[in-house]
C-alpha cells in the first residue's frame, strides 16, 4: 500500500474565489475530503463570527471533480446551498477540499 501525496484549497465566495483545480496532464483528480461552512477563524470573515459548524460535501465534489484532469467551479452555488443543514444561512461560508492527483493512465 503506498499514500497519496495530497493537496489542499480553501475557496472563500466572500473575496471573490471560485473553485479551481488543475492536475498534470496525465494525472486526474480524486478528492479525500470536502467541506462547506466556518471551520476557522481565520478564514473569510470580514468582521468576527461564530465558526464551528462545516457540512461534508464530499460526494458533490467527487460528482465535481474526482476523475477529471482539471475542476472549475463557481463558489457559491446552489447545490453547496442546498447542502448546508447545520450553518446558519448569513454567515460568510467557504469551501475546504482535500484532493490529490494520481496518473489516469
Amino acid at each position: 500500500m503506498f499514500l497519496l501525496a495530497t493537496d489542499k484549497v480553501e475557496v472563500c465566495p466572500l473575496f471573490g474565489e471560485d473553485l479551481e483545480i488543475i492536475c498534470p496532464k496525465s494525472d486526474v483528480i480524486v478528492t479525500s475530503s470536502a467541506r462547506y461552512g466556518r471551520m476557522e477563524k481565520t478564514r473569510c470573515l470580514e468582521v468576527d463570527e461564530f465558526i464551528g459548524c462545516d457540512n461534508d460535501v464530499l460526494l458533490l465534489l467527487d460528482q465535481w471533480c474526482s476523475g477529471h484532469n482539471t475542476c472549475r467551479k463557481e463558489i457559491p452555488n446552489p447545490e453547496l446551498r442546498a447542502a448546508n443543514k447545520v450553518c446558519l444561512r448569513y454567515l460568510h461560508m467557504y469551501l475546504d477540499v482535500e484532493y490529490s492527483c494520481v496518473n489516469g493512465e
